[in-house]
């Protein structure tokens, strides 16, 4: 019968017909984890080797961790430091201007104060080095002579000052001096050469001179009232006391002195 039966003839598809695209097959269900395939032997002895190999790795002796060497540290990293911030320009500082006094004995013109603002300034500027503090120390132990020797001559100048005014006193005193000066000065080396011994000349000349006393006028007075006391004549005394015997026969006494003495 197939083969009295004609084949039917396919349709005609057009040109512009398009063929629809086949629908992607559906997913398959997923299966629970108890009907999930089992892995394969060779798989499972895979997975377990290393962590069987873990456990059977044998610890290190202690003899063998002796020789280990230490694993070295590591450098530990240089911190940066930081950089150095710009310092500001230095203020230019005020000129110190020197003010002090010093006592009316002290002679200070405008070249010493000089010296001294300059030894000064350069102490503050540095006053370690050794050099500042012996300017310091000279120019003191400078001052103190400069004062001693001041104050010697003061009074070197004082004494001959007063000694000078003294023989002025003695030159215009009335009695000393004036028109019979010279008169008045033998008579004093007169009674100096009468009442000094030559064994004390030495303590007199010292006496004179270092005390000042060899200008003085109240010596000097002395002195001549010394030599007027012996160049003047012994004057008698006035109504003199009669004797005892008098009015009585000269020889009464002696004839009684004779008979007293049998």
């Amino acid at each position: 019968m197939a083969d009295g039966l004609a084949a039917a003839p396919a349709p005609a598809v057009s040109a512009e017909a398009k063929v629809p695209e086949p629908s992607p097959p559906p997913a398959a269900p997923e299966l629970p984890a108890s009907l999930a395939p089992a892995e394969s032997h060779a798989e499972q002895e895979a997975a377990a080797a290393p962590a069987e190999a873990a456990q059977v790795q044998p610890e290190r002796s202690m003899l063998g961790e002796l020789r280990e060497k230490p694993e070295p540290k590591p450098e530990p990293k240089a911190e940066a430091k930081p950089e150095p911030k710009a310092e500001a320009a230095p203020t230019p500082a005020e000129p110190v201007v020197w003010e002090y006094t010093v006592p009316e004995t002290v002679k200070l013109d405008d070249d010493g104060r000089k010296r001294v603002n300059g030894i000064l300034e350069a102490f503050v500027a540095n006053p370690r080095d050794k050099a500042n503090q012996q300017a310091l120390v000279d120019y003191h132990v400078e001052q103190m002579a400069a004062l001693a020797q001041q104050t010697a001559d003061f009074n070197r100048n004082f004494w001959s000052e007063t000694r000078k005014a003294w023989r002025e006193r003695i030159k215009s005193d009335e009695q000393l001096g004036g028109s019979g000066f010279k008169t008045t000065q033998a008579a004093i080396k007169r009674m100096m050469d009468l009442l000094v011994k030559p064994e004390h000349e030495a303590e007199w000349e010292e006496f004179i001179e270092v005390s000042g006393a060899g200008d003085h006028p109240a010596l000097h007075r002395l002195l001549h009232n010394a030599a007027r006391f012996f160049d003047e004549p012994r004057r008698s005394a006035p109504n003199p006391q009669p004797p005892a015997d008098i009015g009585r026969p000269p020889g009464r006494g002696r004839l009684r002195d004779r008979y007293t003495s049998m």
